[in-house]
């Protein structure tokens, strides 16, 4: 990146130092070398990028809060085993969402449902692992869990369901 930003950088300053004509030529050559840059980092890093962003399944809902409406909850999960969760929080602040990124694992079975999965996102991360699991019977959901695995006792709906 930074090999791109300097060659950007001299290209430019040749061309300040060209006369009019041979400065309009330097333009043209400079557009034409960054058009080429744009074109091999979007065909290259991005390719690469979006290829492992396949996204494998996105949910959606609000969940409780505590100290406002609500949260606002968008979970996207990709088959490169990362996610993506934008969180609002409805009522309160300036309504922009927080956007974490990270590392998702999944596990097969939970109590007595034995294909169920549970989402482990973060789970490189000791201490910042939050967990939803989708039960068998009810495959366009993913409930939240606590830190400790365990179902939510509450009226509150936890639950996000597939887009």
């Amino acid at each position: 990146m930074k090999k791109i930003f300097y060659l950007g950088l001299a290209i430019m300053l040749l061309a300040a130092c060209q006369s009019n004509q041979k400065q309009k030529a330097a333009e043209s050559a400079a557009d034409s070398i960054a058009a080429s840059i744009d074109s091999a980092l979007s065909d290259s890093s991005n390719t690469e990028e979006v290829m492992d962003k396949k996204l494998m399944g996105s949910y959606s809902g609000t969940l409780p809060c505590a100290d406002c409406e609500g949260i606002k909850t968008e979970l996207f999960i990709y088959l490169d085993n990362t996610y993506v969760l934008k969180e609002t929080y409805l009522g309160k602040g300036d309504g922009k969402p927080f956007e974490s990124t990270g590392k998702i694992n999944t596990e097969r079975g939970y109590d007595k449902d034995n294909d169920a999965t549970v989402y482990v996102l973060n789970y490189d991360k000791p201490g910042q692992e939050r967990y939803f699991v989708r039960f068998t019977n009810k495959g366009n959901k993913l409930v939240m869990l606590d830190k400790e695995r365990k179902m939510i006792e509450s009226k509150l709906n936890y639950s996000l369901d597939k887009l």
